[in-house]
């Protein structure tokens, strides 16, 4: 499953590109982030699309789970939480969602809703880099600036020994 954050910038006519500075990911397929951004925008609330993305999260569905990352990380429909897209994130990577594994990379380096550890960021953007996630290996490189040889040599264990939480995913 690919990610493009560029097509839905622009199929939403949104710039979801960063949150701040951090570069939070935004989610490419407009199924569940396009029906929330199409309730905002027909003013009719957010409450019945946000709705239906906890349900299908609570299915287990990866997109519900990394598009509710996203909501709170950007306070679309929700408060602005960082802790709670976090959280929404970390499931959406159990899935081997690479958006998302490269979304806790940002979290991580940038201190957005986690304690900054760079080895831990440098883990994450190093997993979404091996799906073929266009720029977490540049933001692992440049996380790998900031640490030691022995702290990278440790992230890329840790990396390495990642497991899924849920590991009888078959996607």
């Amino acid at each position: 499953m690919r990610f493009d954050l560029r097509s839905l910038s622009v199929a939403a006519g949104l710039t979801l590109a960063a949150v701040g500075s951090a570069g939070i990911a935004a989610p490419p397929q407009m199924d569940h982030a396009a029906a929330f951004m199409r309730a905002l925008i027909a003013d009719r609330g957010a409450a019945a699309p946000t709705t239906r993305l906890l349900e299908a999260a609570a299915r287990d569905d990866p997109q519900a789970e990394f598009d509710l990352g996203v909501l709170y990380a950007r306070g679309r429909g929700v408060a602005k939480d960082y802790a709670e897209a976090g959280r929404w994130f970390r499931k959406a990577a159990d899935h081997r969602i690479a958006a998302a594994q490269f979304n806790l990379g940002v979290m991580y380096a940038h201190s957005l809703g986690v304690p900054r550890d760079y080895a831990l960021a440098h883990m994450w953007f190093s997993l979404a880099a091996a799906q073929g996630e266009e720029d977490a290996a540049k933001a692992r490189d440049g996380t790998a600036a900031r640490m030691t040889a022995s702290e990278i040599a440790d992230s890329e264990r840790m990396a390495g020994a990642w497991r899924p939480s849920n590991p009888g995913l078959r996607l």
